[in-house]
């Protein structure tokens, strides 16, 4: 397995193995490559509200992805549902905000739950870039 491009990935505490931690408990990102020839950042869990966001830093629109697949099972939800009438809309679990901000190139993913999951990614993320969110 080859890891393309990783410039610096920043997750508290450590990445656990999600079939045997406890849904609230297991907290992190695995990185593997992808057939998009980036990488595909995996994410276990809700944010630590100690440790903040999650961070990608140098994610590449169009060659890396956002898994959320897991997310979901420790979550408890089946989908989660974009919102994109802001953070007004942002009401039931699952509820999402996809966020890119073009003056800091980061984008801001907020996923309303208890504990939510925040992620913050140095780039533009895009719906395309995310995969496993059963998105409605």
């Amino acid at each position: 397995m080859t890891i393309s491009n990783v410039n610096n990935l920043v997750t508290l505490p450590p990445v656990q193995d999600s079939s045997s931690t406890p849904a609230g408990e297991a907290r992190g990102i695995r990185v593997s490559s992808n057939d998009r020839g980036g990488n595909t950042y995996s994410i276990y869990g809700p944010s630590d509200p100690r440790a903040g966001s999650h961070k990608i830093q140098g994610f590449q629109t169009g060659k890396d992805l956002i898994d959320f697949s897991d997310t979901l099972k420790h979550m408890g939800l089946n989908s989660f549902t974009l919102q994109t009438l802001g953070p007004d809309a942002i009401k039931k679990p699952g509820d999402t905000l996809l966020n890119w901000v073009p003056e800091d190139n980061t984008t801001y993913i907020h996923v309303h739950n208890r504990p939510p999951l925040s992620i913050t990614a140095e780039g533009e993320v895009r719906n395309g870039d995310i995969v496993g969110s059963g998105w409605t």
